[in-house]
């Protein structure tokens, strides 16, 4: 273990936690579906390329919807698991993390069983992304979403960039 090791580990964690927080609040401000028209509007010059602008979009909206649906899971079975006796507090880290980690196989399969769900609602409702989708209403940029746009895209560069201006160099 050296200085270096922990600044990364906590460089590391903190653009997690940041990462985390973003997006639940870009979930808790933002409709589905303007979600998935404005990611679709941001990756359309990908089209040109041949990238699958509908697809990429469909697979980062569920992701993104997905977190939520574990931590909830994750709740669940720590508080299963703590009416059982089992006790997330006590020990070192490493038991601690183990018994975290054994929250993490039952969260897996729910996830599978969820996707697995998810796969056969689109299969059945003949679901196909691409060109031939409408909308029912079409997005327009205004200055006050190009202002936000460029926050963030400071925002980003800042926390990129910040930590190797104040001596944390991570490789």
């Amino acid at each position: 273990i050296s200085l270096e090791g922990i600044l990364f580990a906590v460089m590391i964690s903190l653009r997690v936690v940041i990462l985390y927080y973003v997006i639940t609040m870009l979930m808790l401000t933002t409709s589905l579906v303007d979600l998935t028209d404005g990611l679709e509007l941001m990756f359309l010059p990908l089209q040109r390329i041949r990238v699958p602008v509908n697809e990429l979009t469909l697979v980062s909206v569920i992701a993104i919807k997905f977190v939520p649906i574990f931590i909830g899971e994750m709740e669940r079975l720590a508080r299963a698991q703590t009416a059982r006796g089992v006790s997330f507090e006590e020990g070192g880290p490493i038991a601690r993390a183990r018994r975290v980690g054994r929250l993490l196989i039952p969260i897996f399969l729910s996830g599978f069983r969820r996707a697995d769900v998810l796969t056969m609602a689109m299969d059945t409702r003949s679901y196909q992304g691409g060109a031939n989708r409408t909308k029912l209403r079409r997005m327009h940029t205004r200055a006050v979403d190009w202002l936000a746009l460029g926050f963030v895209a400071l925002w980003l560069i800042a926390a990129w960039q910040i930590p190797p201006l104040i001596g944390w160099e991570i490789r």
